[in-house]
């Protein structure tokens, strides 16, 4: 089967299209067709430290893709396919062909492309930190390298490692790359002289398009006061799919670019179960706040001379009775 798809840049502009012939996986049986499926992905934590350790420590930063990934693994089993449409043999078209690489659609393609990489790393003389096995770094830490799947950030103490590095790697896996990328991991990066801000406004946009909030006019704040004091116990319930789906953006943003959020949404996902209309007219307001500051920005700076510890500060709530529905 063919998938398509079209590739956008940073400004939302077409510059691409692509295609992927795919098998389909789910008529494979486990431990007949594929064995092992599972595989390391990136985590947000690990490329923010990275991003800090750019600006605090001057590092270079540069972000590879590498086409085509899944096709670089091995099959671990013996996978029959039929031949694809318009591409079949002459006098074999009840043909079929056994598959040598891990097409996209295979069970086991993100484990075997996981196990080449590695491999390849390896050879490169990167070592895989045990505790996160999507972060690759040399001996005298003068490289660092953070993948998820086929997308990788590389930061190092000069330009010339990277690029030779980089340059190993393009001989093994072909591969495009650049420096200082705008788009990364889902996020939107800016870069200043002195700090990185970083955002997810394509993310919040995406959310708000063919949408009646569209044309919503922006709030300043992301609820109103005490918004959940009074609930009315028989208020009609709203469309629970849409509310959860809802609640799951708003928490994805609060734990990576939206700190700000953080105590709205925490209220909020308590009725994911059972959300009334005054839970989903709090929601819309929280995605109305969202859709005015989707340009806000993580911003990652060198710590001023100043002690660091001076400048913290931190709020408590005592008011253990503000939740009424149950008093906890």
């Amino acid at each position: 089967m063919w998938c398509l798809t079209r590739k956008r840049n940073e400004f939302g502009e077409l510059f691409c299209h692509k295609a992927w012939w795919v098998v389909f996986g789910n008529h494979k049986e486990h431990l007949l067709h594929y064995f092992d499926t599972w595989a390391s992905v990136g985590r947000n934590e690990i490329l923010k430290t990275i991003l800090s350790l750019v600006v605090n420590l001057d590092f270079i930063a540069y972000q590879f893709d590498i086409e085509t990934a899944f096709l670089h693994g091995s099959m671990d089993a013996v996978v029959y396919v039929e031949q694809v449409k318009f591409y079949k043999e002459a006098e074999k078209e009840s043909w079929v062909w056994c598959l040598n690489k891990s097409l996209y659609g295979t069970k086991q393609a993100p484990r075997m492309w996981e196990v080449k990489l590695t491999d390849v790393l390896i050879s490169l003389n990167l070592i895989r930190l045990v505790l996160d096995e999507s972060l690759f770094i040399t001996k005298n830490f003068s490289l660092m390298l953070h993948i998820h799947v086929d997308d990788g950030s590389l930061i190092g103490k000069s330009e010339k490692i990277i690029l030779k590095f980089l340059e190993d790697l393009n001989s093994k896996l072909k591969l495009q790359f650049q420096k200082q990328p705008n788009q990364h991991f889902g996020y939107t990066l800016i870069w200043k002289k002195d700090k990185i801000l970083i955002n997810q406004s394509d993310l919040i946009e995406k959310r708000f398009k063919n949408t009646d909030m569209l044309l919503c006019k922006p709030v300043q704040k992301s609820c109103n006061g005490n918004f959940l004091q009074d609930i009315e116990e028989k208020s009609k319930f709203v469309k629970l799919t849409e509310y959860q789906q809802a609640v799951i953006l708003s928490n994805r943003l609060s734990q990576n670019t939206r700190p700000d959020i953080m105590f709205t949404i925490n209220q909020l996902s308590r009725f994911s179960t059972c959300p009334t209309f005054k839970h989903w007219t709090a929601l819309e307001h929280l995605l109305i706040y969202l859709k005015g500051t989707s340009k806000f920005n993580l911003i990652y700076k060198k710590p001023q001379p100043s002690s660091v510890i001076s400048e913290l500060k931190a709020w408590e709530d005592a008011d253990y009775a503000s939740a009424k529905e149950d008093l906890e």
